[in-house]
């Protein structure tokens, strides 16, 4: 499974763009610290992400590394995947806002045409509708899975007080 695979991307990533556009892509799509020699695009997922943005976030990269057409062909995908992630029960709000944020970089330099003035108009309504879950998401890191703090300082003082019961014992 590759990141088009993880995001369900694939068939759309075939079908809209050629595959001049598609080369193009991939060749300059490299994150950081991958090695230059193999495309990042078409390589197989291997452990886990430790990226805190998603789908839409990944797109509006895509938009940014693409030439040409295919930089509308992106955008309008991320602004689709934007709705469609706002419309599910849990959401990413980090990952909706950075979209949202090149979204509206995108059309409002673009803003002497009323329809690209308009766009970033919308969106940025858009951004502010969901600026307190946004905020509220930068500001509180991912707790780590399967234990609370709660339990997890239980087991801290629990251990602390057989140690000292253990040197006590010692003595």
């Amino acid at each position: 499974m590759d990141i088009l695979d993880k995001y369900e991307l694939k068939e759309w990533w075939n079908t809209a763009l050629t595959p001049a556009q598609r080369d193009q892509i991939s060749r300059d799509y490299q994150p950081m610290g991958y090695p230059s020699g193999e495309r990042y695009l078409y390589a197989k997922l291997v452990g886990k992400s430790y990226c805190e943005t998603d789908k839409c976030c990944f797109l509006d990269v895509l938009a940014c590394v693409a030439k040409d057409d295919a930089k509308d062909i992106i955008r309008d995908k991320t602004e689709q995947a934007v709705k469609e992630t706002l419309s599910q029960p849990r959401k990413n709000y980090k990952d909706i806002h950075l979209a949202l944020t090149g979204l509206i970089k995108h059309h409002y330099r673009l803003r002497q045409n009323p329809a690209h003035y308009n766009k970033a108009k919308e969106l940025c309504l858009l951004q502010i509708s969901i600026s307190r879950q946004a905020a509220s998401a930068f500001k509180k890191p991912p707790k780590p899975h399967g234990m609370n703090m709660n339990k997890f300082e239980g087991k801290v003082r629990y251990s602390s007080a057989c140690q000292i019961w253990h040197q006590a014992d010692i003595q």
